[in-house]
């Protein structure tokens, strides 16, 4: 997981069984499908160790997915 990954939500999941705390449920409000992990890290204001472990939680859930980054993508097209 790179921090230029873009988060999008997991339209197939389910969040019966899944227990999230305030700041896991803040993250995932925050998921637009347009937004790096390092832009929601800036509007959440949460230090790196702890939107990673976030993101691991969310992914572990299967409630997020992620596309490559624009400056991925340009990186592959270039090599």
């Amino acid at each position: 997981m790179e921090f230029t990954n873009i988060p999008i939500l997991n339209a197939k999941a389910s969040l019966e069984g899944v227990t999230l705390t305030p700041e896991d449920a803040f993250v995932l409000s925050r998921i637009n499908g347009k937004s790096s992990i390092a832009e929601i890290q800036k509007i959440v204001g949460f230090d790196a160790n702890k939107i990673k472990a976030i993101f691991e939680k969310l992914v572990s859930h299967s409630l997020v997915v992620f596309q490559e980054s624009v400056s991925a993508k340009s990186e592959a097209i270039k090599n």
